[in-house]
């Protein structure tokens, strides 16, 4: 990575501690795509940090631990993150549950007032005819809804 690219990952990486929780997540999803960029994924740039050699460059401050501790919180912000993701694609798995049986129990009742309302046209048709000698009409057919 250039010089350019280390200082705006550690700008980046800086709002990744933001108390917005989108500020922090965008930023660690920017963080991620120029790291990808770049041709390196985020162990090797932590075991770059941790080394001796990072530690004499003016990438990080505070001493290594400092950094550990920064980077202990980050892995836990990270963890975090990942359990409410997790629990977000729960949540939707279970509502697109629930829609495919609310559409399912409509289907039902749907059926079952077609069929009652073909049963009392029938018996109507059937009254009709015993009482008067006429016919009734059939059925007209069910209104669709749109």
């Amino acid at each position: 990575m250039t010089a350019g690219s280390l200082e705006k990952l550690g700008k980046v990486l800086a709002l990744a501690g933001s108390a917005h929780e989108g500020e922090a997540l965008a930023a660690l999803r920017a963080a991620r795509s120029l790291l990808r960029r770049n041709g390196v994924d985020l162990p090797q740039v932590l075991n770059a940090a941790l080394s001796e050699e990072a530690m004499r460059g003016s990438m990080f401050r505070g001493g290594k631990d400092a950094m550990h501790l920064e980077l202990l919180h980050l892995r836990a912000r990270l963890k975090s993150r990942d359990r409410e993701v997790e629990s977000l694609k729960r949540a939707a798995e279970a509502a697109k549950k629930a829609l495919a049986g609310s559409e399912r129990e409509r289907e039902r009742w749907q059926r079952l007032a077609k069929e009652t309302m073909e049963k009392l046209w029938s018996i109507a048709r059937g009254m009709g005819q015993e009482e008067s000698g006429c016919t009734v009409p059939k059925m007209p057919p069910p209104h669709r809804q749109g």
